[in-house]
């Protein structure tokens, strides 16, 4: 049976109540140390008979140095782990790798240099053929005693005979070297004569003389355009 509180005198403070019991917060503090003990103890029992298994590693969690990927030298740098031996660092071989044997290959065969073929020769060029011209010089008529004929070119001068009718023929040069042709016939007392000069069969020149001693003349040139010979 619960006392009465006691009573407060007149004007004096109030009365301090009892302290009240905490059952179930201290049930609860109980069951949590006790969890957390039987953490630690699975924890110890891991890293001691787990062969070396890290105390950050268990249940899967990763620590900070493991999850952030920070390494030197290509080692980590873990604490080590309670009951583990530490790890001896591989001492780096000492031997070279033998170089790669190259793979024998069929080596294609070297195709020839290409050549160009040779220019074919310049056609020869046809030299002009001489030329085949000819220049036939005539006198024609009637005399009493004859006729004195000379004839040629312009750089070269010939005597003719004295008879009537008569002819002579020269190879004509066409080349452009010689100026003109040409055939005088003189009569000697008297007479009639034609003369005429005429290349390759085609009469280019003709004159005439008659009595006395008249001189009958003709003369030719070669144009120097058209290459043509025409009476001068």
């Amino acid at each position: 049976m619960a006392q009465p509180p006691p009573s407060t005198p007149y004007g004096g403070p109030p009365p301090v109540p009892p302290p009240r019991r905490h059952r179930v917060r201290n049930v609860v503090l109980i069951v949590l140390g006790s969890l957390v003990g039987f953490l630690v103890l699975i924890i110890v029992l891991a890293s001691v008979f787990g062969g070396g298994t890290q105390p950050h590693q268990v249940a899967g969690v990763a620590s900070p140095a493991t999850s952030s990927g920070h390494t030197t030298g290509g080692e980590s740098h873990h604490p080590p782990t309670r009951g583990a031996a530490p790890r001896a660092k591989p001492r780096p071989s000492s031997a070279r790798p033998a170089p790669p044997s190259p793979s024998p290959t069929s080596a294609a065969p070297e195709s020839p240099p290409a050549t160009t073929p040779a220019p074919p020769p310049p056609a020869p060029t046809e030299s002009p053929s001489p030329s085949t011209s000819s220049v036939t010089f005539t006198v024609t008529g009637s005399t009493s005693q004859g006729a004195d004929i000379t004839y040629g070119s312009d750089s070269d001068d010939r005597q003719g005979g004295a008879d009537v009718p008569w002819n002579a023929t020269l190879a004509a040069d066409d080349s452009g070297d010689t100026m003109y042709y040409y055939v005088n016939a003189q009569l000697q007392g008297g007479g009639d004569i034609t003369c005429q000069i005429s290349v390759d069969g085609d009469v280019i020149a003709t004159g005439h003389a008659s009595g006395g001693y008249n001189i009958c003349s003709a003369q030719i040139g070669q144009n120097p355009f058209t290459g043509e010979w025409e009476k001068e």
